[in-house]
């Protein structure tokens, strides 16, 4: 199940990362050109992730949701192998693509259920899906911008292809293809849910509280490179060179996050984690020279880290049974974060400039670390849950 869900971030990500390069430099489209599938890919992700949610909370078999959705990733990239201009892109090609991208949604529930029916420590397995996502995108954008630099985008559309064909067969491969939710425990909240949504104000605070981090996450990430060389007079390696300290430091940081997460809570965690994002951010904007460049990385890698080996947990933590809505919902504020965190960027860098992007970073996490307090009044059950103690 860990290798499906490496495959499957590793061609998410290497086709996430591309896009925006293709559709500038291959079909010759103007910047807003990138919102605008953003727009539409992120739409269509957050609608697939709700509905495979609600199938697996329903008693779904999670295999063939995994496989379906690999398998319209792999239509998507078809479309982009053939000869296109950008309206084929944006109607058949983003929104496969966007469909593809519920298979980790799915796969993050099929973990915390297999997890719990095999009585294995849930927060370290939950660490463990969240490493292997991570590593997916530690990988997947080298390999494609790689490919592309030496042979073209054709061919580096080709690999992806090839990747997503072989994402599917491990899917098929490796995940148990009958296992689903507990169908006594389905049947049962079915019948006990009244006709409206039951109210679950805590879990909706928890997802907005990750959408916070999220906004602040790639709002950082996406003015950093140009901050780096524009603002900071760095050398063009600095972006690479500080992508690569902040991953080697956050995949170590989620491995370890587990213990953490028993000793102090999810909550405290992810309160920890705010402030060592402030403190991140704080640092960073002021980088003048590479040594501040690698201490800011690092510190960025230790927030995030914890943001991400925990995050997932907490918000499953008020699922009240619903795994697979409370995991959909989880996902869903990370790909809706980034697209406020696109928007956000264009017009603080047209009004202001990169480091007053960075800076506003902070206030989204400060945000977040109220929501994550207000939590604490509505369910006191969360952090036993999250850390499997519950």
């Amino acid at each position: 199940m860990l290798i499906s869900l490496f495959a499957v971030a590793l061609a998410s990500a290497s086709l996430a990362t591309f896009m925006g390069f293709h559709i500038v430099e291959d079909l010759h489209q103007p910047p807003w050109a990138m919102s605008l599938y953003a727009a539409v890919a992120t739409l269509v992700t957050v609608g697939a992730n709700r509905f495979c949610g609600e199938r697996i909370d329903g008693g779904a078999r999670i295999a063939r949701l995994v496989s379906a959705a690999n398998a319209l990733r792999l239509l998507g990239v078809v479309v982009l192998v053939l000869p296109h201009g950008f309206p084929a892109l944006l109607v058949l090609a983003a929104p496969l693509l966007a469909l593809g991208n519920s298979a980790t949604s799915s796969l993050y529930s099929f973990g915390r259920l297999y997890a719990e029916r095999e009585g294995l420590d849930t927060a370290r397995y939950n660490t463990r899906l969240r490493t292997m996502t991570s590593l997916g995108w530690m990988i997947g954008p080298a390999l494609a911008f790689g490919a592309a630099d030496r042979w073209g985008s054709a061919v580096a559309f080709e690999g992806s292809a090839l990747l997503c064909a072989v994402t599917l067969g491990l899917g098929l491969a490796c995940l148990p293809s009958g296992f689903r939710k507990d169908a006594t425990s389905a049947k049962s909240e079915a019948a006990s849910r009244p006709e409206g949504e039951e109210p679950n104000p805590a879990l909706w605070l928890a997802a907005g509280a990750c959408l916070l981090f999220s906004v602040s996450h790639v709002l950082c990430t996406a003015a950093l490179p140009l901050f780096y060389v524009r603002e900071a007079g760095l050398p063009t390696y600095a972006p690479g060179l500080s992508f690569a300290v902040k991953c080697f430091v956050e995949v170590w940081v989620i491995l370890a996050s587990a213990p953490l997460l028993r000793r102090i809570g999810a909550r405290r965690c992810l309160v920890l984690s705010a402030g060592l994002g402030i403190l991140a951010y704080s640092v960073l904007a002021q980088t003048r020279s590479i040594p501040h460049l690698v201490l800011g990385a690092a510190l960025e890698g230790l927030y995030y880290g914890v943001f991400a080996g925990v995050s997932a947990s907490f918000v499953q933590g008020f699922a009240r049974g619903r795994i697979g809505r409370a995991t959909s919902l989880y996902m869903n504020s990370l790909f809706v974060g980034g697209l406020m965190a696109s928007a956000l960027l264009g017009g603080l860098a047209s009004l202001f400039d990169f480091r007053t992007a960075i800076l506003s970073a902070t206030g989204m996490m400060a945000a977040a670390a109220v929501l994550l307090v207000m939590t604490r009044h509505l369910d006191r059950q969360s952090d036993l849950y999250a850390a499997g103690q519950a």
